[in-house]
């Protein structure tokens, strides 16, 4: 029984071939990865905008009663001074 023994061209070869298998791999698993924390943040940047608004919204309710019951005076640069304090 003879064996052939590969030549050093056809061992580079198959190597070369296994490697590129390997980078192909990679740079696909890399893609989806990516792809995969892109929609992560586009999530939280939706979730931290609805949150935004929510706030907001609590924050304009918040100083609508507290104008309402007369209890504080919103001043133009935004601080609030107590009715007491003005007279």
């Amino acid at each position: 029984m003879k064996l052939k023994l590969k030549s050093a061209t056809e061992l580079v070869s198959e190597e070369f071939i296994k490697i590129y298998k390997i980078f192909d791999q990679l740079e696909t698993d890399k893609d989806s990865e990516i792809k995969r924390l892109n929609n992560i943040s586009d999530k939280l940047e939706q979730r931290i905008s609805s949150l935004e608004k929510v706030l907001a919204s609590h924050a304009k309710c918040i100083g609508e009663l507290r104008v309402k019951d007369n209890q504080f005076e919103i001043n133009a640069d935004g601080t609030e001074t107590t009715k007491d304090s003005i007279l």
